[in-house]
Order: C-alpha cells, then sequence, then structure tokens
C-alpha cells in the first residue's frame, strides 16, 4: 500500500509494516496491544488497513498541526510550527503511551484524525486553556470527549463522510469484512439523507464507493433512477 500516496508525507510514512511492528513490541505493553483486535470494528475506515503504529504516526502528525494551531491562535503567531513533542518520532517520544492510548480512544469513537485534533484543541481554547493540553488531558477530558462526539456527529449529519483509501472503491472490492462494513455504513448514511439521489450518485459516479448491483440491492428504483438521471444531465452538461 501507498502510504504517501493516500495520506500524504509525514514522519514515519515510509516504514514498513515488519519495521512497525518492531516498534510496537518495543515500546507498547502488551496489554495496550492487545486492544487493537477490538478497535478493527469501531475506527474510521481510512485507518483500518493501517499498522497499529503508522496510525499512531498519522494521529501524531495531526495533533502536532493541530497543536500548532492552538500555539499560534492563543499564544503566539510566531509559535505556530511548534510540535507536541521533542524530536521528530512519536515512538520515541516520553509520551508515546499517551499517543498510543489517545489513538485508541479516538479509533473507539470512530473519529477521523485530523477532525478529531482539530475539534479537541478548538474546544480547549473555547475554554480558557493558556497551554495546549498534553494527549493524556485530550484522552481523559470526558467534557472535551463529548464535545468531540458531538461536533462529528454534527459533521455526518451536514455531510456523507468518505474514506478517501482506494481500498474502499467498488474497483477494489473483494468482500473483505472492512468493505462490506464501509458500502453497509454509506448505505445508512446515504438513506439518512433528505434528498438521497444526490449522495447516491455521488457515491457511484464521483467516489466510486457503492458497487451498482449494491446499490440495486439497498436503495429503491426511485433512488437510483434520480441519480442515473443526475449522471446523464451532468454528462449533458459538459457537452
Amino acid at each position: 500500500m501507498n502510504i504517501e500516496g493516500i495520506y500524504g508525507t509525514f514522519f514515519g510514512s515510509s516504514l514498513t509494516r515488519q519495521e512497525c511492528e518492531a516498534f510496537a513490541i518495543a515500546r507498547i505493553d502488551a496489554k495496550l496491544l492487545k486492544k487493537e483486535v477490538g478497535l478493527y470494528a469501531t475506527k474510521w475506515f481510512d485507518y483500518r488497513p493501517l499498522h497499529p503504529t503508522m496510525a499512531t504516526y498519522l494521529l501524531a502528525h495531526h495533533y502536532n498541526r493541530a497543536y500548532g494551531d492552538f500555539m499560534k491562535e492563543a499564544l503566539d503567531y510566531k509559535k505556530r510550527f511548534m510540535a507536541a513533542f521533542k524530536g521528530k518520532d512519536v515512538m520515541m517520544a516520553r509520551e508515546v503511551k499517551s499517543f498510543w492510548k489517545l489513538r485508541q480512544r479516538i479509533d473507539e469513537l470512530g473519529i477521523r484524525y485530523d477532525f478529531f485534533c482539530r475539534e479537541a484543541m478548538a474546544w480547549c481554547i473555547d475554554n480558557g486553556w493558556r497551554q495546549p493540553p498534553r494527549p493524556a488531558h485530550v484522552s481523559t477530558n470526558d467534557d472535551l470527549i463529548v464535545f468531540v462526539m458531538n461536533r462529528w456527529h454534527e459533521e455526518c449529519q451536514a455531510k456523507v463522510q468518505w474514506a478517501i483509501n482506494p481500498r474502499y472503491t467498488a474497483a477494489q472490492f473483494v468482500g473483505a469484512p472492512d468493505q462490506v462494513a464501509y458500502e453497509a455504513y454509506l448505505a445508512e448514511a446515504i438513506m439518512k439523507r433528505a434528498h438521497p439521489k444526490f449522495a447516491l450518485h455521488a457515491a457511484l459516479y464521483h467516489h466510486d464507493a457503492v458497487r451498482i448491483e449494491a446499490a440495486i440491492r439497498i436503495f429503491p428504483a426511485t433512488a437510483i433512477d434520480a441519480a442515473i438521471e443526475l449522471c446523464l444531465a451532468e454528462q449533458f452538461s459538459q457537452n
């Protein structure tokens, strides 16, 4: 899997799965590692193909960005590039277990890392924090967690959340459990829309996120016909 081609370049993104496994065994308690199996079914879909170590590197990347935004807004614009920990390697950082635990907490909730970090820092600023939170502060603050959960719920109600990993496209569908789960997630999300034809049209023709045979099985014929009509109108307008 081309990590950088999907998630962008971040520190640790070039590690092999074997290197990730070695880091996890060396740096993380076995008790924490055992939790990973259960998280597979709850974490946001884009993170399910990732080794937990790689996912923690990705979280640290987004945490650092949100940390810098906090510094810029609450303290000093010149400090916007400050990182949350010394050095670049979160697996070598003093708080590596705190970052690992935070990542697991976010995975339990099924929230994207970038969204969670951004909203968590915003909550701290709005509540008068003068210093950005450490990862342990975030994962154990129930008020903060509830706030971010509510914001994620609002985000999901406002628009369908699409996975960016091409593994979750119809073209790469092989019937794996996570692919089946993503298709079911999208079906539920689309049917909750006030006008499902628009989201279904996007799923079929823009994101390639739902197989046509699955769409026929899941959605009413009226929704499918409307989505096809939107596609034809779109093609006509481009000609």
